[in-house]
């Protein structure tokens, strides 16, 4: 027996990896599968109150990295990065110039540059979509 959403001490649990892909169409509209790797797929606007990302492992597709001062570059490495990645930077120091991601090493690095060294390291956060 279930309370709420927490099941039960001895409840069974059930394993669906030999099924394949599950694909759940009538519940939720226009279809949501799941495949036997975890990787899941909306198809339709997908809400949540929180994101978390796994940073943990060679291919984080989100990080922190710091510009140090008097250098105007620095190269994140993460496997994540695709040439047509969107890689999403925010500084976390006040600087009066944008920083801009001015290469793309596929499966190894992506490089962020400022065009004038700074007095002072710049700590930024980096976001990579594919």
């Amino acid at each position: 027996m279930e309370s709420g959403n927490t099941p039960a001490v001895g409840a069974p649990s059930v394993n669906l990896s030999a099924l394949g892909a599950l694909k759940l169409q009538n519940a939720f509209g226009s279809g949501v599968e799941i495949d036997t790797h975890g990787n899941v797929t909306v198809n339709a606007t997908l809400k949540a109150k929180e994101y978390e990302v796994d940073t943990d492992n060679t291919s984080p597709s989100f990080g922190s990295g710091t510009l140090p001062r008097g250098q105007t570059r620095v190269v994140i490495y993460t496997e994540s990065t695709e040439l047509d990645s969107a890689v999403f930077v925010t500084p976390e120091t006040l600087i009066t110039l944008p920083l801009t991601v001015t290469d793309k090493d596929p499966g190894a690095s992506f490089t962020v540059e400022l065009a004038t060294p700074q007095t002072k390291d710049v700590s930024f956060k980096w976001w990579v979509i594919n």
